[in-house]
């Protein structure tokens, strides 16, 4: 039987740098777009947390028959929140209430309302503790212009819009 050379097939390092190059050249396009991806979806994550934990608040206050707040951190609302039953009325988070839920603080994004930080106080009904026809109203915000953050309504009826 004869010899047969084989052929070894493969690409040459013209073809490697040509295909790495374009690669390269897409992916950089595609970056910026991506980083405004992850901050809009950062914006409704973070806005379906904070509506989700007022949501929870306003069924334990009827569920319970009695006050739920949903209070800041010490530095506002963007550094966390607390969910507790507020069984004595004080609108204080007093020794033996229920601490309910625990937030964390937003990372990258700012919650700030018009209610210079105050607690949101549910009642047995549902209704938030605000004058009738009041609302109160968050601004999830981040670095970007404010044309890309979310308001979040809350309604004298204890209702949360986005």
């Amino acid at each position: 039987m004869p010899a047969t050379k084989s052929r070894i097939q493969g690409f040459t390092l013209t073809e490697l740098m040509v295909t790495v190059s374009i690669a390269g050249i897409m992916l950089a396009l595609a970056a910026p777009s991506l980083r405004a991806f992850i901050l809009d979806n950062r914006l409704a994550s973070q806005a379906a947390e904070f509506t989700g934990a007022l949501a929870m608040a306003r069924s334990e206050s009827g569920k319970r028959n009695s006050r739920v707040v949903v209070s800041p951190a010490a530095s506002g609302f963007d550094g966390g929140w607390r969910i507790w039953a507020d069984t004595n009325g004080n609108s204080l988070l007093d020794t033996g209430e229920a601490v309910l839920r625990i937030h964390e603080e937003l990372h990258g994004n700012t919650l700030t309302d018009n209610g210079a930080a105050a607690p949101i106080v549910y009642l047995p009904s549902g209704f938030i503790d605000i004058a009738t026809g009041s609302s109160r109203i968050f601004q999830l915000c981040d670095s970007r212009s404010s044309e890309k953050g979310r308001e979040i309504r809350i309604t004298a009826t204890g209702r949360v819009n986005i």
